[in-house]
């Protein structure tokens, strides 16, 4: 049997590896996404100010999750040529 040292050992190396797993594929990820995460340029439409309102949100907070969310690509509608809507999940 291995000792208590060894499997914690083998635990930590195992947490670490999977931490970077998960960092460098979110880094690749977001090389590929089709939207622009600058929110300095951010516009918002009369129905969008309105939702926004209705659901408690500011627009920095709009902001933060358009920065650092990931695109939710089954719920994403890139059919739409003039105006693809992107399903984007984040934490604020």
């Amino acid at each position: 049997m291995r000792s208590k040292k060894a499997n914690i050992i083998l635990f930590a190396l195992i947490v670490v590896l999977l931490f970077a797993f998960f960092k460098w594929r979110n880094l690749e990820y977001r090389k590929t996404e089709p939207i622009n995460h600058n929110v300095d340029s951010l516009s918002f439409s009369a129905k969008a100010l309105c939702n926004m309102n209705c659901q408690h949100l500011s627009k920095e907070e709009i902001g933060g999750i358009l920065k650092k969310g990931i695109i939710i690509y089954n719920k994403t509608i890139r059919s739409a040529k003039a105006c693809p809507v992107y399903y984007v999940r984040g934490f604020n």
